[in-house]
């Protein structure tokens, strides 16, 4: 518990750190009728509050819907839309080419990271909740996210990843990459790409390491 999770420039948690907030995380957002199935979609930098909130659905059994930073108003109306997503979490400094409330009417609440933005949750309220007192039960077939693809011969399309999916994706990585326990890595691609996602973060996380690295701003990141 006490060894070092995940750093973000001069911010390192610890795995009890990690666990604890992704569980103040996964309260905050069931307290906005977020459960089980739920979408939750996330255009954000590579920064601890992407992995919280993957980790807090994973809590929940909602599904982890994240997006790239490339994409604008059109294309992330229209995976909120695909996807069925009921919570818009994003960077504060990303306000300005999300789409119109009106053009993604399913989204219930936006919830902005490190800044306030006019009609947006402050992330700071939703990780002030108390720890969620009961994890939910799943099947490890059961949805843990949906990645897009880059929708180069048409329409984006989701590609539905299992818990057993991301489970068995780090046990690949660390048998055939030859991964010891206790690993440093690097996040130098988007958490948002299931390469990072499921590449890097998780199967480092899994081997009781540490990702750290760099984001697009000024600053490490995750």
């Amino acid at each position: 518990p006490d060894r070092s999770a995940l750093s973000d420039g001069a911010t390192t948690l610890t795995y009890a750190e990690l666990d604890g907030t992704a569980a103040r995380v996964a309260s905050g957002i069931s307290e906005l009728g977020i459960g089980k199935g739920d979408r939750v979609a996330m255009i954000a930098d590579n920064r601890i509050e992407f992995v919280l909130v993957a980790l807090a659905c994973a809590k929940l059994a909602a599904i982890f819907v994240p997006m790239g930073l490339r994409l604008r108003a059109p294309e992330i109306a229209y995976i909120c839309q695909n996807s069925g997503a009921r919570i818009l979490m994003h960077d504060a400094d990303l306000a300005a080419v999300l789409p119109e409330p009106s053009d993604i009417p399913n989204i219930e609440h936006r919830i902005s990271i490190a800044g306030q933005t006019a009609g947006s949750i402050d992330f700071s309220e939703i990780v002030a909740a108390d720890p969620l007192a009961q994890e939910a039960k799943l099947h490890e077939d059961e949805p843990f996210c949906i990645f897009y693809t880059s929708g180069t011969t048409g329409k984006p399309k989701g590609a539905v990843i299992t818990h057993l999916g991301v489970v068995h994706s780090s046990l690949h990585w660390q048998a055939h990459l030859d991964l010891t326990k206790g690993i440093s890595a690097v996040l130098a691609i988007p958490g948002s790409h299931i390469a990072g996602f499921a590449g890097v973060v998780m199967p480092v996380l899994h081997l009781q390491g540490h990702p750290a690295g760099g984001r697009r701003s000024s600053g490490a990141g995750i």
